[in-house]
This record gives C-alpha cells, structure tokens and sequence, in this order.
C-alpha cells in the first residue's frame, strides 16, 4: 500500500472515529475518548499483513536433482483483468525450509522466484520478482529455514497476467531435495 493510500486511510480513520466519538458520547469524556482514538492510529498503520487464509496457501517440494526447476501446478487467482489494476491490500510470504549439508552442499544455492501467468497452470510463466530469496550452503551446516515477503505488482492484470506461484531452482551442485518443501501463501 502507497503511502499516500496510508494516509489517506488515517484520514478517513480519524474522521470517522471523531465523528463517533461526539456521536456516542456528546458529554464532557468525549475529549479523552477522541485522544484515545487519535493514538491508536500510528499502531494501526504500523501493523504488518499478517492475517492468514489456509485456502491460499500452496506448499511445493524443491527440487530432486541438480541444475532442476519445479514450479506449483496451479497459481494463486488474483482475478485481474487488463483493464484493472490490482489494489488488494496482500503480501506473499515465502517460507523456505532449512536444508541439510547432503541437499545443500556449501556453496550450493537454491533460487527462489515468484512468477507469473495468464493460465491458472503457471505455464509460460514470467519471473516477476527474481531471486525473492537465495539459500546458499555454508560452513557445513546446510542452510537455514528463511522467510522473505513481496508485493505483487500492481499492473500485473495490464501485462497480461492473472495468475502468481512459485518457482523453486536449484544449484548446479544442489542434489535431491525433495524430501521438504517451500510455502507460499497470501498474507491480507
């Protein structure tokens, strides 16, 4: 979200609480109940997207050999068109799983890219956001578990794209990894 929508939400927030406020209560605690609601709006524009829906939630196993790309059978359905720009309010948060020395070597990398498509398939997809997150092997523990967050573009439906997913590439000396998967989901 832009920051001038920011704000112009805190305005309408501020307005309406006010308006309320004097509505409710027209007597003398109006004034403390106005403060009141005037300090929570900082805190409210401070909140992170972190509301989850279990429908819109994909899980896909990393690759199982070197040099490999796999990518989720069916994409999230942003339901844009061309002729609209997307304005939902989401993130897309990546969860990436820790991975052992024997499917990371140190120095392995695996590569993870947010796509897109105007088929619900993913086919022909795009890389919209490239290397969202890269867990690379060292010091001979493997790597980490890693979360990242995007935001979608939001031309996507003006560039023809309808559809968003994840694409999972690994490494040259990356071996088989699918034994864990990655998580994408859409945080509101």
């Amino acid at each position: 979200m832009s920051p001038i929508t920011k704000l112009a939400l805190a305005v309408v927030a501020i307005v309406c609480a006010l308006a309320g406020a004097f509505l409710v209560a027209p007597d003398g605690k109006s004034v403390s109940l106005i403060f009141e609601m005037l300090s929570l709006a900082p805190l409210a524009m401070s909140l992170g997207m972190n509301i989850r829906d279990a429908s819109l939630k994909a899980t896909l196993a990393l690759p199982n050999a070197a040099s490999t790309t796999v990518a989720q059978a069916a994409g999230f359905d942003l339901e844009v068109t061309a002729a609209a720009d997307l304005v939902a309010a989401f993130e897309i948060l990546l969860t990436a799983p820790a991975l052992t020395t024997v499917q990371l070597p140190n120095a392995a990398t695996m590569t993870y890219n947010l796509i897109a498509s105007a088929s619900a398939n993913l086919s022909t997809p795009t890389i919209i956001q490239q290397n969202l997150l890269v867990q690379t092997g060292a010091g001979g523990v493997g790597a980490a578990l890693a979360l990242a967050r995007a935001r979608i573009p939001v031309n996507l439906g003006a560039l023809g794209f309808r559809y968003v997913g994840l694409q999972i590439v690994s490494g040259s000396t990356a071996t088989n990894s699918s034994a864990v998967s990655a998580t994408l989901e859409m945080l509101f």
